[in-house]
């Protein structure tokens, strides 16, 4: 939504600036009017239609912390969001947050001024304050948010823990051959030079490796370039996207840890979406959206279709081989009891539990076998560099 900088007075006559997110420059003003401000001067931001508002999910989660502790001292919806907009939240959020206040103010509802920002806030909120707004209790509904929300950002982490350390690794062995390679080899090249001899095998590979290594490195810049600009051209051509995905998910290991973490993402979201009220067939609809991009959205898409059709979700699933039959049968299980939502929050806790024990298994395997790796590579481009001199000394002698 675009974004308007605007220049006011307020009732008092003081000056005072800001910025609105609207869709038009009236409606800008029409909501700077609503606020008791007279407008001096209103502009666009020209950069604002073409950037989406970014807003963490920690820092997500600290709001709504903060609005749930606020509703359930008793303070009223916006005042409690008029509170909770001042406590240091970014520029973007804070502007969406008060055009929110001044949209309640109006009389309209939350989920329908939320729902203008879908960037902000996601399909799984909106269901919850939609059931809130019919049924009353807001507080209950923020804090089963608070539990999903806290749980993602849980799993990210732990994800995030685990690949931390050997890519800091991978970087460092980089760092250090490229240190090697631009700074020390060459040095010993012109001492070499000097010497008029036959040099060692393992001499020559390296100082072979030294002269081709600034064309590979910036081989692999342009490369890695080239693949960026590809992706981003391709952003939009969802069928191309959805194959990469696939063959993405064909790498060993990593594409078991991506496909894992993304069977543990679509339960998490089914069960918290099913739990807040939201019908089946529409949970399923926006999973496929937001998983669109990637191989599971024709799947999810798929199940939805035949749902629809009056088939039930776990043989909709298996039919789509999406999950493994131990998760199908958990869900089966859950369908014939009459508790779906929580029969998809044991499957998301198997497969993060699954993940995560795996990944301590791989990593502990790993990281030594990195370390020997880093140890046996720079190990042995210092003995290459070394070795024309120990044979010197010895013709010396």
């Amino acid at each position: 939504m675009p974004e308007f900088i605007y220049k006011a007075l307020n009732g008092s006559g003081e000056p005072v600036e800001g910025a609105v997110h609207a869709n038009n420059r009236d409606e800008a003003q029409n909501l700077l009017h609503a606020r008791s401000l007279f407008v001096e001067k209103l502009s666009q931001n020209v950069f604002s239609a073409s950037r989406k508002i970014r807003v963490s999910d920690k820092e997500f989660l600290g709001f709504t912390k903060q609005l749930a502790s606020l509703l359930r001292a008793g303070m009223p919806l916006v005042e409690s969001i008029a509170i909770a907009r001042k406590r240091g939240h970014s520029k973007a959020f804070g502007a969406v947050l008060e055009d929110l206040e001044a949209k309640l103010k109006d009389g309209a509802a939350m989920a329908e001024v939320c729902s203008r920002y879908p960037e902000v806030f996601d399909e799984i909120f909106l269901s919850n304050v939609r059931t809130a707004e019919k049924g009353g209790g807001l507080y209950q509904a923020l804090c089963e948010y608070q539990s999903y929300l806290s749980r993602r950002i849980a799993f990210q982490s732990t994800l995030k823990k685990a690949i931390a350390y050997p890519v800091f690794l991978i970087f460092t062995l980089v760092v250090v051959l490229g240190f090697l390679f631009v700074f020390i080899v060459p040095s010993f090249s012109e001492l070499f030079d000097s010497f008029n001899a036959e040099l060692p095998y393992a001499t020559r590979l390296v100082l072979g490796l030294a002269e081709t290594f600034p064309i590979v490195a910036g081989g692999l810049v342009l490369a890695a370039f080239s693949l960026a600009g590809f992706l981003k051209l391709t952003k939009e051509r969802v069928s191309l996207r959805q194959r990469l995905d696939g063959l993405k998910l064909r790498i060993p290991v990593a594409g078991w840890i991506i496909q894992q973490s993304r069977y543990a993402q679509i339960s998490r979201n089914m069960s918290t979406m099913v739990t807040s009220g939201m019908p089946l067939v529409a949970a399923l609809e926006s999973l496929a959206d937001s998983f669109g991009k990637t191989f599971s959205g024709p799947q999810l898409h798929a199940i939805r279709e035949q749902v629809m059709e009056g088939v039930p979700l776990h043989k909709a699933m298996l039919e789509q081989n999406l999950m493994s039959e131990q998760a199908v049968m958990l869900i089966e299980a859950g369908e014939s009891a009459g508790d779906l939502s929580g029969m998809l929050s044991e499957v998301a806790d198997y497969y993060e539990t699954e993940l995560t024990d795996r990944l301590d298994v791989i990593l502990s395997l790993f990281e030594p076998a990195l370390m020997l790796i880093i140890g046996f590579v720079v190990g042995g481009i210092i003995v290459s560099m070394y070795l024309p001199i120990f044979y010197l000394a010895e013709v010396v002698k």
